[in-house]
């Protein structure tokens, strides 16, 4: 089967949510950059996210343990859901990441503050206090209320290189409370933060499996291939992953590979997703398999594309594919429409292949860009009419060649008293005019 879109469930949240609708708010935000925290209990957390994987630390103040929690995250493709997750069952009071963090994650971590009723403010820190140095300096710090407890022990011997991303997570959000004086106004200046215990989260219906497990399993195994100029690009070799990856799509990659990642145990879940599998693998559906894959080789990365978008660095091409992803998702959906409801996956999948965002922003791109002029020039170019203002500079735009021929006319003519040969003007946009006279 290709694993191509994932159903995007929020695992265990429904149960969660009846659960926490008795609590009451747990902090007391403040102006200013001070966190006051109230006599209930609170909770301060802090995210790392760095390429594909989460970094999650949340300190209970009141009973002074740590949670942590290492997790295979991408943005864009469902699993906000974890995120709503963690705020329902730790509502923090302050919740702290890095200024370079990728704007899809900050969007997602803000809808799931706003969605768990959270007050915590979002605290966007600089990047170096989240670099491995800071964060091994502030874990030294940190103490048990036994002394012989080991529970420290992973994190300050071989937390940099078995777990990066917690690690950093924890000596940001120590730092960060070191500055707010949350802690110290218990502990004092300069003294060691106790703890009374550190435990890694376990999500509801979730396995967690750490990186020995899955590289001793093989779960994922990358290999160095070879290249003229020495080692190559390391892709996957021989996994479970690798035998089982028939995605056609980089979201498609994403999803499954997260699904190894973070494997659920929630027998409706696997249940759903052997139904998409048997359907799609039946022999009365290999003709539509065959169209689904061929629609599949044409979808790009869209998560990449809007953010080359959002920068402004996006190219021709990158519309392009944008406009060809979005047409063949409709075609996509078209195709599969009829068996919505054999199975909920599939009605997951036509239902998020044909949102009405997705057919209002094909038209949209159709109306506004001129697809094969812009292709005849390789370059993004809208159609006429679009915007008077628009208009307007292209025309200005179109009539500089011959501007600057008759500037340097004039020019010439206001220099006919010098020996001139030539006259070459430039115009460099956002500087100006160059007038160039040859010696």
């Amino acid at each position: 089967m290709n694993n191509e879109m994932g159903d995007g469930e929020m695992v265990g949240l429904e149960d969660r949510a009846v659960q926490e609708m008795s609590r009451v708010p747990y902090a007391e935000v403040v102006g200013g950059d001070g966190v006051e925290a109230s006599s209930a209990g609170i909770y301060y957390m802090a995210f790392l996210f760095h390429k594909s994987t989460l970094g999650v630390c949340v300190l209970d103040h009141d009973r002074r343990a740590l949670y942590l929690s290492t997790l295979a995250y991408y943005p864009g493709s469902g699993d906000g859901d974890i995120l709503k997750q963690v705020v329902l069952e730790f509502p923090p009071a302050a919740c702290v990441v890095s200024k370079r963090t990728d704007w899809t994650f900050l969007d997602e971590l803000r809808e799931a503050l706003a969605d768990g009723a959270s007050e915590a403010r979002l605290t966007l820190l600089p990047a170096q206090e989240f670099t491995l140095c800071n964060a091994e300096r502030q874990v030294r710090a940190l103490a048990m209320d036994d002394a012989e407890d080991t529970a420290l022990v992973p994190l300050q011997a071989d937390g940099a290189t078995s777990q990066p991303e917690v690690v950093r997570a924890v000596g940001a959000l120590v730092g960060y409370l070191h500055k707010q004086r949350v802690l110290n106004e218990l502990e004092g200046d300069g003294q060691p933060i106790t703890l009374g215990s550190v435990e890694y989260l376990n999500f509801a219906r979730r396995v967690a499996i750490d990186a020995g497990s899955l590289d001793a399993l093989q779960i994922f195994k990358k290999e160095a291939h070879p290249s003229a100029t020495g080692i190559g690009v390391k892709k996957e070799g021989m996994s479970l992953f690798g035998l089982m990856d028939r995605t056609r799509t980089a979201a498609g990659r994403r999803r499954l590979r997260s699904w190894f990642l973070s494997a659920t145990n929630d027998p409706g879940v696997l249940a759903d997703r052997l139904e998409g599998v048997a359907f799609f693998h039946a022999d009365s559906q290999q003709g539509i398999l065959r169209d689904v894959t061929a629609y599949l080789k044409k979808v790009k990365d869209a998560t990449l594309i809007v953010q080359k978008i959002r920068a402004v660095q996006s190219a021709y091409s990158d519309w392009v594919g944008l406009f060809n992803t979005i047409t063949h998702a409709l075609a996509l959906a078209d195709v599969l429409g009829p068996f919505r409801e054999v199975t909920p996956f599939l009605g997951r999948l036509v239902g998020s292949a044909a949102s009405p965002v997705l057919l209002a922003l094909a038209k949209q791109l159709e109306v506004v860009v001129d697809f094969e002029e812009s292709k005849a020039q390789r370059r993004l170019i809208p159609r006429s009419g679009t915007s008077p203002d628009l208009a307007r500079l292209r025309t200005m735009y179109y009539s500089l060649e011959g501007f600057m021929c008759d500037l340097a006319k004039e020019e010439m003519d206001r220099l006919s008293a010098f020996p001139i040969p030539s006259v070459k003007v430039v115009y460099y946009p956002q500087l100006g005019f160059q007038i160039a006279i040859p010696t």
